[in-house]
């Protein structure tokens, strides 16, 4: 659609035309739009925007190429605006499933920033559990005797924090 033809085949009623097009934008180039499953030419909108406020205010749009990974788009734009705006900080940022993968998880921990990110349920690592996993309103998981557990160290290798229940560590009755 972004296309112009520099012959005059559709005139003569051909529709499979070979020749070469000339384009208005040389730059752009195709991609999949997962939210209509389907693919198209252009560029795709990333922004970063601040919700802290009555307003939800776009704080750094960027246009990055149609084949970009919304995770790959976040590392562009997170270093750019960065090195571009220094009057403030990001100290949370929420994002969706396209960014749950442990490159960000650690490219966020080393730039000071706390993820909160929507879990891809295509990964290999998510599996489902029997039971219904509870989480208090300060962010706290609630154990099956309805307490507040306790926090048991923070395992690196996974990236978690570990909890555990206030009954086995012994500060409940």
């Amino acid at each position: 659609p972004r296309s112009k033809s520099t012959c005059n085949c559709s005139a003569q009623g051909l529709t499979n035309c070979t020749h070469p097009r000339q384009y208005s934008q040389p730059d752009i180039d195709s991609g999949w739009d997962s939210s209509r499953e389907k693919y198209f030419n252009g560029y795709h909108l990333y922004m970063i925007s601040t919700s802290d406020s009555q307003y939800d205010l776009p704080l750094y749009p960027r246009l990055h190429p149609a084949s970009r990974h919304d995770s790959v788009s976040l590392v562009a734009s997170s270093i750019e605006f960065s090195q571009r705006y220094t009057l403030g900080t990001i100290d949370k940022i929420l994002l969706d499933a396209a960014h749950d993968a442990e490159a960000i998880y650690e490219l966020l921990e080393h730039q000071n920033v706390e993820p909160f990110i929507d879990l891809n349920v295509r990964t290999k690592k998510n599996f489902s559990t029997e039971s219904d996993i509870q989480i208090s309103p300060t962010g706290v998981p609630i154990c099956p005797i309805g307490k507040e557990m306790k926090p048991n160290g923070f395992d690196k290798s996974q990236n978690r924090q570990k909890w555990r229940c206030p009954l086995a560590c012994g500060t409940k009755n």
